[in-house]
């Protein structure tokens, strides 16, 4: 299948079987450039498998993937937080960057920029010293230190604490062109950055969610209030609130009271 201008990853009947097991049956994507993709389901259903096929670290067992070309080298890669322990950090931020073919000036730039980003200042400590919250953001800087374009992250803010959350999420919604794609258990989180949710649940899309931006601000403004109140909620495909004439008048209280 050809890759059209406007798309810049394609995926077409992807499947992956392992041990006579089908972990991924007939996947099929078409991401744009500047498209924010969050793929959400439970444990083992194949979102992490999945990341790693489109990297290239496992190759699949029918159907394609395809990149567009300019972007093969330059692919932004957090599938994991497991760092040399007994690196600096600095010297593994260093590392990564030479592997992007990036020069001096270019690396120690992006460190300084991304460690104010992302609030790291340990760097000048070895690896094996951190904890996990720590290591997922020097992971997340090795992913992010060339610029790249197109960017896969696995569970990114796990062990972050709410802080971090907040810094990586707010950094992602700063880089406009960038694409994203993204798994996580949280599609609370998903919703403040992604234009579309994808559902996988036993290998296979279940569910594709548009978002607009209407819908995403509604959303994260009926989280605060909700969470303020703490008002019980019914779940459908994305989480739905109370009666909309029960939620008027909630709104009104909550108004009141700030």
């Amino acid at each position: 299948m050809k890759i059209k201008k406007e798309e810049i990853l394609l995926v077409d009947n992807l499947s992956y079987t392992i041990k006579n097991r089908k972990i991924l049956k007939n996947i099929n994507m078409k991401i744009k450039r500047g498209d924010r993709i969050g793929i959400v389901g439970p444990n083992g259903v194949g979102k992490s498998t999945l990341l790693k096929i489109i990297s290239g670290i496992l190759v699949p067992s029918s159907g394609t993937v395809k990149i567009e070309d300019l972007l093969l080298n330059s692919l932004g890669i957090h599938l994991t937080d497991e760092l040399p322990p007994y690196l600096l950090g600095i010297d593994y931020l260093k590392y990564c960057g030479t592997l992007r073919s990036m020069n001096n000036e270019q690396i120690e730039a992006s460190i300084k920029q991304l460690g104010q980003e992302l609030e790291i200042t340990y760097l000048d400590k070895k690896i094996k010293e951190y904890s996990q919250g720590m290591k997922k953001r020097v992971a997340l800087a090795g992913a992010l230190i060339h610029s790249p374009p197109l960017v896969l992250f696995d569970e990114p803010t796990n062990f972050l604490d709410y802080i971090g959350k907040e810094r990586f999420l707010n950094y992602l919604n700063k880089q406009k062109d960038r694409t994203y794609i993204i798994t996580s258990h949280d599609v609370n989180e998903l919703y403040k950055i992604c234009n579309k949710i994808i559902k996988i649940n036993k290998g296979q899309v279940v569910e594709t969610i548009h978002l607009n931006i209407d819908q995403k601000m509604y959303k994260i403004y009926i989280d605060r209030f909700v969470e303020d109140l703490h008002i019980q909620t019914t779940g459908n495909s994305y989480y739905k609130v109370v009666s909309k004439k029960k939620l008027t008048k909630l709104l009104i209280i909550y108004l009141k009271r700030k």
